[in-house]
């Protein structure tokens, strides 16, 4: 019987050593999978810095090109305004023209009835084809004669910005 004793407490201390492999093996396991976790996190957490920093860059783009076109816009003002200030030697109908030019620079644009596309983000803007296009402020948009190209332009502005509200609006 001793025989028999000794096998069976050699059987039990080779399930014990099975059974403590295989914990040891589910959590070893586990240590790859963390590792693998960290390692997508980290990719991840680099994919969305570059995101945000493209995302910085294209914002910086953009205001040095509103400033740009700013500037343009008062330094062609500025220099209307030295026109009209030169000797009265000049002849009164180029003083007036430039005048008038200075005056249709400051004047509101018309209201024009059509079709505008509008981005409808707590503050509203409107897309205008000048410049290369971009968003403009209300009643600063392109207006377009009839619906078709106005929906064509949409078409074209919802490919490119999908998570925007744009519509169009008649007036």
């Amino acid at each position: 019987m001793s025989i028999i004793d000794d096998l069976k407490k050699q059987i039990r201390k080779l399930e014990q050593e099975q059974a403590r492999q295989h914990f040891d093996l589910k959590d070893l396991q586990s240590l790859y999978d963390l590792a693998e976790v960290s390692a997508l996190e980290q990719e991840l957490q680099k994919m969305a810095q570059n995101a945000q920093l493209q995302e910085k860059q294209q914002k910086v783009e953009d205001i040095k090109l509103e400033a740009e076109k700013i500037l343009i816009r008062q330094g062609d003002r500025e220099a209307i305004r030295q026109r009209n200030q030169q000797p009265h030697g000049m002849v009164a109908d180029v003083d007036l023209s430039l005048e008038h030019e200075l005056a249709e620079m400051n004047k509101k644009p018309e209201q024009k009835s059509g079709f505008r596309i509008c981005l409808l983000f707590e503050t509203p803007s409107e897309w205008s084809d000048e410049s290369g296009g971009g968003w403009r402020g209300v009643n600063q948009g392109t207006v377009y004669d009839n619906l078709a190209q106005a929906q064509t332009q949409a078409q074209v502005l919802k490919q490119r910005w999908p998570d925007y509200p744009i519509k169009i609006k008649q007036y």
